[in-house]
């Protein structure tokens, strides 16, 4: 499979470089999904220069996607998924303007460090964890508007 790579820290536009790789296979209850439309995430332009936590080289980044399940458990072969930041899951498929398919098997993405925990904290809570993003964005606002006030 091509793939972008980097192999050291740095500047995302001299770092990251087209590399082929062998094709990935899936462990048990995993799938292989052929990428046909990727994302550049500002937490993949921050893992390239380096202030991710937890980051192994060398490293292929992207978090945001949607293609094929192209190998896996047979029921989810030409499944088409998405996926973004550690969540995966199907979507609607379609046939003649028919919903023929419209499961919700989650499919699993591996996670590292920080989003690991948040990932699971964010399943295992999601009241407390939305909650308090929703606190987080009002504090955020707050102090962005008091700011602005002073420069006045």
């Amino acid at each position: 499979m091509r793939a972008l790579q980097f192999r050291a820290f740095g500047d995302p536009t001299a770092k990251l470089v087209l590399v082929n790789l062998p094709d990935p296979q899936p462990r048990p209850g995993w799938a292989v999904v052929r990428i046909r439309a990727a994302s550049v995430n500002p937490s993949d332009v921050k893992n390239v220069e380096g202030q991710m936590e937890g980051t192994v080289l060398p490293r292929v980044p992207g978090r945001d996607f949607s293609g094929v399940v192209e190998a896996g458990p047979p029921h989810w072969i030409g499944a088409e998924v998405w996926g973004t930041g550690g969540d995966a899951g199907f979507i609607l498929k379609f046939s003649d303007g028919t919903v023929t398919s419209a499961q919700s098997t989650p499919l699993y993405v591996d996670q590292q460090g920080l989003e690991r925990r948040l990932y699971r904290f964010a399943h295992a809570s999601p009241f407390i964890y939305g909650s308090s993003a929703v606190l987080m964005a009002m504090l955020i606002g707050w102090l962005s508007s008091l700011l602005i006030r002073q420069q006045r």
